[in-house]
């Protein structure tokens, strides 16, 4: 797998159960993209300075990962903030980066 190119990955956040608060918030990764991404070493970070890194993970091409605020047992679909505690809010960035630094997304959370 390779680590992707700017924009070969896009993110959002679901409000499901409210949201950054627990239980059920999550951030869905989407890679629409021909070529499988892997992501260990990954981070997503809070313009707040919360931090996400993520596992050994290869997102397959046209692969989705939903990362969820609380805790929980990681899986190949579904990773876990492990958070007891409202991770974002309304108007708030998330960033995306890969290993290296390198930006690769961002989202502002409505």
């Amino acid at each position: 797998p390779n680590r992707g190119g700017p924009g070969d990955l896009f993110m959002g956040v679901c409000r499901g159960f409210g949201g950054g608060k627990i239980p059920g918030g999550y951030i869905p990764l989407r890679h629409p993209s021909d070529s499988a991404v892997d992501l260990a070493g990954w981070r997503i970070i809070s313009d707040g300075g919360r931090s996400y890194r993520f596992p050994n993970l290869t997102l397959y091409p046209k692969g989705a990962v939903n990362i969820y605020t609380g805790p929980g047992t990681d899986t190949v679909t579904e990773l876990h903030w492990n958070s007891d505690s409202a991770l974002w809010a309304s108007g708030d960035q998330l960033t995306l980066f890969d290993s290296q630094g390198n930006e690769h997304t961002q989202f502002t959370v409505p």
